[in-house]
């Protein structure tokens, strides 16, 4: 049996099925083409005729399936409760999808931040490496597994104490070489990589394994937190749940943020942010466990504030010490949002402080910043505030996550 599916036009709801009995296509093709012109423009009018309106709706609303019309319940049952969202949340919410559905590209990994080729381009050898040597139709002098010393120099019979910083395998093989040709008659120095283990790149945060790991071989940002046993479990509500918070983990390298999206392609898939992972990376996954915010700047004890029920802006400075004595009071920036998309507004701390303003009540992850000196934009300060962001984070998930968690 042959199926033909034609969909029917404008809101999709679903397809009309025939069943045809199996002939030769060309007999199918030649009534197609004895049907009279007529009869063939009925047809295509009524392919092309409009679905009539659903009683209620408007022409040139969009059409959405039976059932489920905006702010009704499925099949005639009570409405849902509406969430009720200010403008502002309104336009943060659709700038969040804009962001999430636009076109990447991808990341350029060729080179480091600091302009330094990829190690998988050029491996420069350094502690942690292990070689192995020999001389050319003298067996009895092979040396197996010599490692790099931490000082990063290396030993082989009269060649003493050799530098390898900077310098690959087959240099160093050409600098000892020279340093063996003045002992023994054209050497022909042999040297092979035993074990790789000077570059290393290190994950902490919610991953079931916080540690530091060997990059012996190529590895993508996937591979580097599925290496660390991936994204830590919790039980929320008698359920499992991750507890990585993707929006506001991020990759250090050379000691600046990648603009690795990493929501992006854990939860769409975009595989344009899995970076290759370079030596001396630092991934952060944060939590999502809702119950801090964070005060930096110019305030008395800059880091994590609980979030208490009803903290404002000017009490979670108040609870980080208040302001210091130099501190710019009459303004305070506020960031909600993804780390790689932050969503900052401007709080004027001073009309709140006279009674002429409302506070504004907290959320989960928040940022406050209080700056040192007057400013006018919002983005003359808000990749400092980000840079103090990671840095905290860097540094508390250096000294371990037990002290306190930071990336809520």
């Amino acid at each position: 049996m042959k199926q033909l599916i034609f969909r029917t036009p404008a809101i999709g709801l679903g397809c009309l099925l025939w069943s045809a009995s199996a002939m030769p296509l060309a007999a199918e093709e030649g009534d197609a083409r004895g049907q009279a012109p007529a009869e063939r423009g009925a047809a295509e009018a009524a392919v092309r005729a409009p679905i009539p309106e659903t009683p209620g709706t408007a022409a040139g609303d969009s059409a959405q399936p039976v059932g489920i019309m905006r702010g009704t319940a499925v099949d005639g049952g009570p409405a849902a409760p509406r969430e009720e969202l200010d403008e502002v949340e309104i336009r943060r919410r659709e700038a969040e999808r804009a962001r999430m559905m636009a076109p990447r590209e991808p990341i350029k990994q060729g080179r480091t931040k600091a302009g330094r080729v990829s190690w998988t381009e050029r491996y420069e050898l350094g502690p942690g490496d292990e070689l192995n040597f020999g001389l050319h139709g003298q067996p009895k002098l092979d040396k197996l597994n010599v490692p790099v010393a931490p000082d990063w120099t290396i030993s082989y019979l009269q060649a003493k104490q050799i530098s390898v910083r900077g310098l690959t395998v087959e240099e160093l093989r050409v600098k000892m070489e020279t340093v063996l040709g003045e002992f023994h008659r054209r050497p022909k120095l042999k040297v092979s990589a035993a074990r790789m283990g000077s570059k290393k790149y290190t994950v902490l945060g919610k991953v079931r394994d916080n540690n530091t790991f060997m990059l012996d071989r190529p590895t993508t940002l996937i591979e580097a937190i599925a290496r660390a046993k991936g994204i830590a479990v919790g039980v929320r509500n008698s359920n499992a749940t991750e507890l990585a918070d993707f929006k506001r983990s991020f990759v250090v390298r050379d000691g600046a943020k990648l603009p690795v999206d990493m929501e992006s392609l854990y939860r769409m898939g975009d595989m344009t942010q899995n970076i290759q992972i370079e030596p001396g990376d630092y991934i952060y996954i944060a939590s999502n466990v809702h119950n801090e915010v964070y005060v930096f700047g110019a305030v008395g004890k800059p880091g994590m504030v609980p979030l208490t029920g009803g903290l404002t802006v000017m009490g979670a400075i108040a609870e980080s010490g208040s302001y210091e004595r130099f501190a710019w009071k009459p303004k305070v920036l506020l960031i909600r949002g993804s780390v790689g998309s932050p969503d900052a507004r401007v709080v004027n701390s001073r009309e709140i402080l006279r009674g002429n303003e409302k506070d504004i009540r907290l959320q989960p992850g928040d940022i406050v910043y209080v700056h040192q000196r007057p400013w006018s934009f919002v983005e003359e300060i808000v990749d400092l505030a980000i840079k103090d962001y990671i840095e905290a984070a860097v540094a508390i998930g250096i000294q371990g996550e037990d002290s306190v968690s930071i990336g809520l």
